[in-house]
């Protein structure tokens, strides 16, 4: 039971940013694994008492190290992109069926709201993968560029 403890808290620790987690992780796995152990010696709700005390000092600690770094910034701007796009998008598909019946002589275009909920779905999938990317591409650009002035830093 400890041992499966560990291995979800390992993955959890894993939503840490990236740098603080390759400095840390030994250190919180340990600390998890000796704090669980001697949880567990002392019997009765010791163990689950530590395991909701660690379960929530790891999600204070997880916001607390995210508000430090830059991808927070970035995540809110790619969430707000694509919240407006998709919104935009929804609006310009809810005007079609207009557009389409005044082209169909008789009756309207039965296929026009299947035709406006694809378009709809299909944005609302697309449009956030695609901040995503955008997002992904401007942190490593980023992150190549604080490690190369660190680089010509030390070299001086």
């Amino acid at each position: 039971m400890i041992d499966g403890a560990a291995a979800i808290y390992r993955t959890l620790i894993r939503l840490y940013p990236h740098g603080f987690w390759r400095t840390f992780h030994d250190e919180l796995e340990n600390d998890f694994a000796d704090g669980s152990r001697e949880a567990g010696d002392a019997g009765g709700a010791a163990l689950p008492l530590f395991w909701a005390r660690a379960l929530a000092d790891l999600i204070r600690s997880l916001v607390r190290e995210w508000l430090r770094t830059p991808w927070l910034l970035v995540l809110i701007v790619a969430a707000v992109l694509s919240v407006t796009i998709f919104s935009l998008t929804a609006l310009q598909v809810a005007r079609w069926p207009a557009m389409l019946s005044r082209r169909v002589r008789a009756g309207g275009d039965p296929n026009a709201e299947a035709l406006k909920a694809i378009v709809v779905l299909t944005a609302g999938a697309l449009i956030p993968i695609a901040a995503a990317i955008l997002a992904s591409l401007w942190a490593t650009a980023v992150r190549r560029r604080s490690q190369s002035r660190r680089s010509l830093l030390s070299r001086r």
